[in-house]
């Protein structure tokens, strides 16, 4: 498939996605433990199927992800059809991750409570603080470590599904050498019809 930039954005913070080649990528391997409910009831990850998703870390006891995940309840309503949610929960109890899901209006799925998954996805996104959104492509491939701003903005969800990370190189004005930078790279079929 041949690639034309409709819009390419510096993301900055992206290098704590660094490492992650499209073979190491996919839902699967994201959450190989499956995907429960707010009740813990398994969920398919055929959810997922076709979608970009927003992985997100969050807890009931942190303020700034009391305000930002109606935000998100919002987004994900309006993209439905383009995007779904994980919801990684920080929470101290099961118990309360089920409330929190419950009372922010949370209808997508999430990874069970203090789970292998839970840690090894907290330690594969380098999150350091809450709440933390890392957008993935349809493919589990991550695009962007600071989704709550792509939110905050409204940006389409449609673009996300098919977007990828490419190096481009630059010529350092410092050095004089040529380096290379991060950049989210949509793919040309994809409209703004959102």
């Amino acid at each position: 498939m041949i690639y034309r930039t409709l819009g390419i954005i510096a993301i900055f913070g992206l290098s704590i996605l660094s490492g992650w080649g499209e073979d190491k990528t996919g839902f699967l391997e994201l959450f190989p433990e499956g995907l429960i409910d707010g009740e813990g009831k398994a969920v398919s990850l055929d959810v997922l199927k076709g979608k970009a998703v927003g992985v997100y870390f969050s807890a009931h006891w942190c303020g700034p992800c009391r305000r930002f995940t109606p935000k998100l309840v919002d987004y994900r309503e309006t993209h439905k059809d383009d995007f779904e949610v994980v919801f990684v929960s920080a929470d101290r109890s099961e118990k309360d991750q089920f409330k929190y899901m419950k009372t922010a209006g949370m209808k997508w799925p999430a990874v069970q409570f203090n789970s292998t998954a839970t840690r090894s996805l907290k330690e594969k996104f380098g999150v350091r603080g809450y709440p933390t959104l890392v957008l993935v492509n349809a493919k589990g491939m991550p695009l962007i470590a600071d989704g709550r701003a792509w939110v905050n903005k409204g940006d389409a969800a449609t673009k996300l599904k098919t977007a990828s990370v490419v190096q481009e190189p630059f010529k350092c004005s410092k050095c004089d050498k040529t380096h290379y930078r991060e950049k989210l790279v949509f793919d040309d079929a994809v409209t703004d019809a959102d």
